[in-house]
């Protein structure tokens, strides 16, 4: 039974739907104008972030880039239906490698109603001078494709969790008091009850289911949220499918 469940583990973490995504989201180049044989500390350079509109209706995003806390640049689009754009804010080569993530802080459509649905991180990239490295051949490309590919899996679960939770924070906003109050109302006995009571099937109003949605896209956002509990967890299911494979293989 254990082996079975760290089977079905490993198909749920490291086989998702669609894992290898056809374009990085988030990227980087020199200035244009700027064509240096390679970049160094203080260059400028243009940090790109590619948006697409899933919805008919034109939207507006409010995009934020991010080095760690620090936001380094903002910018508002509008995008028509159906339809994606590539978004870029300048920045300098920073002296030492340095995560930058893009993110939708807010999104909204042509009444000015708030899409929660679509806010959330778009992906991340590493700024910085790449360092002169030793060629390990092979193995270094696969480990890095391996890496990406779940790095990218993480941010859009990440993205997909978050707005689970706003979506369930939204439904459960709703619930009114009195729903709260006929939740914990007793159930009439068989001889006190009237039969009209009787008939009447007491209903939660999907509060319980949607609790157990929030809790569920709670732990899934906090997560995914951690890139090094991310991949940790990754690491020790990776030990524990090549000991299985071991045992069976020399058992």
């Amino acid at each position: 039974m254990k082996y079975f469940l760290a089977c079905l583990l490993t198909l749920l973490l490291v086989v998702p739907t669609s894992l290898r995504a056809a374009d990085e989201n988030v990227w980087f180049t020199p200035i244009p104008s700027e064509t240096p044989s390679q970049l160094n500390p203080g260059d400028p350079i243009l940090i790109y972030a590619k948006i697409n509109n899933v919805i008919a209706d034109p939207v507006t995003y409010v995009l934020a880039f991010t080095a760690g806390d620090k936001t380094i640049g903002t910018k508002v689009v509008t995008i028509a239906g159906y339809t994606g754009q590539d978004v870029s804010v300048q920045w300098t080569m920073p002296e030492v490698s340095t995560p930058v993530s893009a993110t939708v802080a807010k999104a909204t459509d042509k009444t000015k109603k708030e899409l929660k649905a679509l806010i959330g991180p778009i992906g991340s990239v590493t700024v910085g001078v790449a360092p002169k490295e030793i060629d390990i051949g092979p193995i270094k490309g696969w480990v890095g494709d391996m890496v990406s590919d779940l790095e990218r899996f993480r941010l859009r679960q990440l993205k997909y969790f978050t707005a689970r939770k706003e979506l369930a924070n939204e439904v459960l906003s709703r619930t009114t008091i009195k729903d709260v109050q006929d939740l914990l109302q007793p159930e009439p006995s068989v001889e006190t009850a009237t039969v009209s009571e009787v008939k009447v099937e007491k209903k939660d109003n999907g509060t319980t289911v949607g609790y157990l949605k929030l809790m569920y896209a709670t732990i899934g956002k906090a997560f995914f949220a951690h890139k090094a509990v991310y991949f940790v967890a990754i690491i020790l299911l990776g030990l524990v499918v090549i000991r299985l494979f071991f045992k069976l293989l020399f058992r």
